[in-house]
Formats: structure tokens, sequence, C-alpha cells
């Protein structure tokens, strides 16, 4: 705890007086001394306390850098396998010899673990270690930390989710994760791919568990959250991030099927407006506003996970723009971002990790391949020393959006208009407020398997069956950003 206490004095710039300068030293002895603890008490054997210690080990390991880290998710398998033989993935209720207040900080402990499995393994682009078969479905209740404590009797009844814990952003981001778990189960199968009306279901699931967040985790324009602590606007921010996130891995392998069959549209439209929803995000994210007197700014709160979504709208969205090189135009009407918004959003997303070149290796990366495409996409008749050699585009200014700009972000898919019927996505909505700039960071599309459609298939009214053999090339997440190498028809080798 104290190594968290470090870097979080060195995140926000608020060190102690008698720390200052001192902080980032202070978290190094300080890990030093909790992985000596760990070997001292054999953290093989069961002990006590040895789970939270090794938890606390972890979000300390991953707080500490802002790329990705494998280090953090081979920890993560260590800690995963102890909970399970201690186990912690079981209903603590089914064990008499816990009392209640030990159950429900197993539960809690337990949910954290599950959740960094998923976002861990998601990003280093291999399935989650745990199964959600094996799972018992227990979520901690929705209760005040003051309410119980070591010596009750007997835990307190659950509040309702629109109550504001300090559980209830645990709680909230678990079943988002779910979501997300299921869609990565179904649509990475190594059979067959699912049915277009599973595809649907799940994408109906993905919205419906967003659309039952409690209001005080919803995200808001900057104005009516700029008085509410930090921590509370980073949880909004993560969970639409979470919510986009699924939409764009369920809808991304149509974006060439809809070219080919109307059927299809509505999920081109879908993973696109969710893409560039996701750089809004990241362009708020890295803006600055004024409260109570002081500039304050989310900047340092981004982290890995989250720009590993970023990493993935702007993807997308070059996978999207790269489709329509040397292509007619659609023979049929969509809805969807133009050619010149998606542009503009990897624009400002460029230049956004051109700024944090400095303190990121995946930014260094993300701003040179970014900006080598943006000009291929400007210039396509220039060879690439012609385009290497024009002068990037000054990045544009940003500004704070003004109040309630942010309202239809965090409604835009209010729940599922999907039935087995007409297999309708909602109707299209504003996917970027007008005013704010969208920003975006690239990742991989190895992660997005491809969807292709043969003739015959379309000229079928049945769900077409999907072709992998383009696709087959495994999943990895391990350098997202050598896939926007891939979309470069000018690069060889």
């Amino acid at each position: 705890m104290m190594r968290i206490a470090a870097l979080t004095w060195h995140r926000d710039g608020d060190e102690p007086l008698e720390f200052e300068g001192k902080s980032q030293d202070l978290s190094s002895s300080y890990r030093t001394r909790v992985a000596d603890c760990i070997l001292l008490a054999d953290y093989t054997k069961s002990h006590e306390f040895l789970i939270e210690t090794l938890v606390l080990h972890l979000f300390g390991e991953y707080s500490s850098v802002r790329d990705s880290n494998s280090s953090a998710w081979v920890l993560l398998a260590t800690i995963i396998r102890l909970a399970m033989r201690m186990g912690y993935h079981r209903d603590p209720d089914r064990l008499p010899s816990l009392s209640p207040f030990q159950a429900e900080m197993r539960r809690r402990v337990w949910i954290f673990i599950w959740q960094a499995d998923i976002f861990f393994s998601f990003q280093q682009g291999f399935p989650p270690m745990v199964k959600i078969e094996s799972l018992d479905k227990i979520l901690p209740r929705n209760i005040y930390d003051e309410s119980f404590g070591p010596h009750c009797v007997e835990l307190p009844a659950p509040l309702s989710d629109s109550e504001p814990t300090q559980i209830s952003y645990l709680i909230c981001k678990a079943q988002l994760a779910l979501g997300l778990a299921r869609a990565l189960k179904e649509l990475n199968r190594e059979d067959t791919p699912p049915p277009y009306e599973k595809v649907l279901e799940i994408d109906r699931s993905i919205r419906e568990a967003y659309s039952k967040a409690p209001d005080h985790l919803r995200l808001r324009s900057m104005a009516d959250q700029q008085h509410d602590p930090m921590s509370l606007i980073y949880a909004r921010f993560a969970l639409v991030s979470i919510h986009h996130r699924a939409l764009c891995v369920v809808h991304s392998r149509f974006l060439e099927a809809a070219r080919m069959d109307t059927r299809f549209c509505n999920s081109r439209r879908a993973c696109l407006e969710s893409a560039m929803a996701l750089l809004s995000l990241q362009a708020i994210q890295h803006q600055e506003f004024r409260a109570e007197g002081q500039t304050r700014s989310l900047t340092r709160y981004v982290n890995s996970l989250i720009t590993h979504d970023y990493l993935l709208a702007a993807t997308i969205l070059c996978t999207e723009l790269s489709l329509d090189r040397g292509r007619d135009p659609f023979p049929f009407p969509v809805t969807g971002p133009t050619k010149a918004e998606m542009i503009k959003s990897l624009d400002q997303s460029a230049a956004i990790w051109s700024s944090m070149r400095d303190e990121s290796i995946e930014a260094y990366k993300a701003s040179d391949v970014l900006g080598m495409l943006l000009k291929k996409l400007r210039y396509p008749n220039d060879s690439m020393q012609e385009a290497q050699s024009r002068i990037y585009p000054a990045p544009p200014s940003m500004h704070l959006p003004e109040a309630g700009v942010m309202t239809n972000l965090t409604q835009m898919y209010p729940g599922a208009a999907i039935n087995a019927g007409t297999m309708a996505l909602p109707p299209p909505q504003q996917y970027v407020p007008r005013d704010l700039l969208s920003i975006g960071y690239g990742s991989t599309l190895s992660m997005l398997p491809g969807f292709s459609v043969s003739n015959a298939q379309h000229s079928n009214q049945q769900d077409p069956s999907p072709t992998w053999q383009q696709f087959a090339a495994p999943i990895d997440f391990s350098d997202p950003v050598s896939t926007l190498w891939a979309l470069d028809p000018g690069r060889k080798g």
C-alpha cells in the first residue's frame, strides 16, 4: 500500500514536502521490499492475506508504467492459480468456516482478479485464463464499507444498484466485463463463427449491461462533473470505454461484409460509431479544465488498458479508410461517420500521441505510424519518401466541451432494439459530439477476425457463412501498432 501511495503522489504531482522529488525512488524501494516478503513467506503455500498482498503488488506493477506490460499478465496468472487453489472462485457461502466478513471480502478480491484476467488477457491477445463456465455466479453486495466489519454476525441487506457505494464501480465494471468475455468467447471460436443472430444477441446483452449502469457512474459533460473527485470521473470514462470496446470487437468483422450485403451495414455503423466515440473520449481525457481554482486533467489517469482501446479505435478507422482505397463507393445508402470525419479524428489522435511520444514507447510508435498512414490517405499517389517529406499538419487546438455536450455520448446506446424478426440494431445516432474534437490511438487488426462473403452467399437471403482463410493468423496483441504498419500499401518487407 505504501508503494501505491508513493506512485499516486508522483502521478498526481502531490508529493508531501518531506518526500518531494523522492516518490519514485520510494515506490521502487517498497516494490523490492514487497517482493522480498512474498518470497520469504513462500508464496506457493496458502497464507492468510497472501492473495490480497499479491493483488496489491499486481496493481502497483500495472500502475507504474504506461505501456502494456506482459510481466503484470504473468504475475496475474500466478495469482489466479493460487486464488483458485484457495477456493476464491467458489461461492463463499458454501464454506461454513468463513465468517460473513471473510466471505464478502473474498467476493470482492475474486471479482477484481477475474476482471483483471479479462482485460489483461485481451490486451496481450490471449483468451482469459479463467473460463466463464468454471465460475460460480457471485458478485459482491452493494453495501457501504462502514456497514460491516470483521466481527459482524450477518451482512446487511444489499442496497439498490443506484446507491453510490465504494463497491458499486467494481460491481458495474464486472457486469460489463462479463459481456466482453462472452463476446470474445463466442466470436473467437475455433470451429465455426457464430451466426449473425448470435452476434446480434451479444450486441443486445452488451448494450443492456451498460444501460443498467447507475446514474452516478454514467459519463456526463465536464461542466457537470468538474467538482467530482477525479477517481469518480475516471471510473465513468473506464466504464464507457469498456462498453464501446466490446461493441467494436463484436462488429469489426463486418466492415468488409457490409460492402457486399446491406444486412451488415448496421454492424458497420455500430463499429465505426463506437470507434469514433472512443476517440472522442481520448480527446476529453487530454484536455484540462478549471475547478476550485486549480487546473485538473485526466491525462495522469490514462493507463495501458485505456490506451489500448484508443489503439483499437484508430485501427478500425484506418481499416475502414484503407478498404475505400481503389474501390467504388457503396452501391447502396450507408450511415455512419464520413471519410473527412474519420481522418479528422485520426489527425487529432496522431497529434495527441505525438505530444506524448517522450513518455511512452507505444505513443512514440503510434504517432509515427498514424502520421505516415494519414499522409498516404491524403496523398495516395505519392511514394513513401514523398509522403514522409511532407510537413505534418499542425495539431488542432483543443477546447473544453460545453455543458451537456457529452449527454448524447453517454446515452448513445440506451438499450437494444434488436429482435429476431428484423435483426436490426438501434437507429443511427450522433456518434461524436459535433463540437468535441475526437482523437484516437492505433491497434491490432489481427485481433479483429475478418469476414468475407462469396457471391453465392450474397445472393442467398440466409445468413452467410464466413470464410476465415485470409484472417487465419493467430491473434496477437503483443505489438498493437504492427497492424497499422500492415495497412500501409507503400511499405516493403
